[in-house]
């Protein structure tokens, strides 16, 4: 090895030994929580990459590299948005602004076999106002959710630019 020189020596120790031990310790956090049942966790993946080039992309020698990095950026973003669900929080705290904090009641089922939960707006006039307009929220919620996905796809179909 020592044949081709010492910088050769380095260069092979660098990329075949140190490299796959960091990216090993590098995914690690994210492979260990993987569960193979919810899309939450291939957008956790997804974020951790994408992060991970963000990063790189301030070594790159790419005439946009400023603007790819801002479209990481926000397709990050997009990714936090789904995951922290901030679509179906934002319809809940305005839910609440409008017919107050729910209080949930859990009562046995008439029959005995189970718990019925029976949900109530102290604040609110008319319970079944309340409940529509908990309805109408979460459709509203629904959408937008949709149309974060929809922007998430184009951005992830345009990954192929970032290295172009």
């Amino acid at each position: 090895m020592w044949a081709k020189g010492p910088l050769h020596f380095y260069y092979v120790l660098r990329n075949s030994i140190y490299r796959p031990i960091r990216n090993v310790l590098y995914w690690l956090p994210v492979i260990w929580k993987d569960k193979p049942w919810d899309y939450w966790y291939l957008l956790k993946v997804w974020k951790h990459k994408i992060e991970q080039m963000e990063a790189a992309t301030v070594d790159w020698l790419h005439a946009d590299a400023e603007d790819i990095a801002k479209e990481m950026r926000d397709t990050i973003y997009l990714i936090n948005d789904l995951m922290e669900d901030r679509h179906e929080n934002l319809a809940a705290e305005r839910h609440e602004e409008i017919f107050g904090k729910p209080v949930r009641v859990f009562e046995p089922d008439p029959d005995g076999l189970g718990v019925e939960m029976i949900t109530t707006y102290p604040d609110a006039e008319d319970q079944e106002t309340a409940r529509k307009g908990l309805l109408a929220f979460m459709q509203i919620a629904d959408l937008s959710r949709k149309i974060t996905m929809a922007a998430l796809s184009r951005s992830i179909y345009r990954i192929e630019r970032w290295w172009d």
